[in-house]
């Protein structure tokens, strides 16, 4: 009894709400889900390989991660350590091999490419640039010390735990 005539397409729809990614993947793997949304960056890569399965991937969902600094701590609250910072991180590797190129071209703005405030130009300001860092590191008088990353370990965790892994190492 819809009130447009031959719809809808379908008889029923059911939403289901699972906690753990993997239990979700291998009942999609097994058949007993249809579909699912945003598996585990690895798991998608695999499961595009599957010929019963079809991976829709949009790189413009607007999809971001970020890192905020604490600037409330004295070592941050010096601008030239925030911008050393931002030359330190390699987005191009993290978009490679953590994300699996599948969240689109990195960028350092706050905002996707297809937003009308995105600008080529500053996008460009901040490129992976160690030698840069370590400058303005020693301009700040910045001589060793440590700094604490933490991540949320829900969600994307494991991504999180890479990223920070090789912000570390770079």
């Amino acid at each position: 009894s819809y009130w447009q005539t031959g719809r809808p397409y379908i008889d029923g729809f059911q939403v289901s709400i699972l906690r753990d990614p993997q239990t979700m993947v291998t009942q999609l793997e097994a058949g007993a889900l249809d579909a699912v949304y945003a598996p585990p960056l690895g798991d998608t890569v695999r499961l595009k390989q599957n010929p019963n399965l079809q991976a829709l991937v949009n790189p413009q969902l607007g999809q971001f991660f970020y890192v905020n600094q604490n600037v409330t701590l004295p070592l941050f609250q010096d601008k030239v350590v925030r911008q050393a910072m931002n030359y330190m991180l390699n987005r191009q590797r993290i978009s490679q091999t953590v994300l699996q190129s599948l969240c689109g071209d990195p960028i350092s703005l706050p905002w996707p490419q297809q937003s009308p405030a995105f600008e080529p130009a500053k996008n460009a300001t901040y490129s992976f640039d160690p030698d840069r860092a370590a400058a303005l590191l020693k301009r700040a008088g910045v001589t060793g010390g440590s700094l604490e990353i933490a991540y949320n370990t829900g969600g994307y965790g494991q991504e999180f735990a890479s990223m920070a892994q090789i912000y570390q190492a770079d």
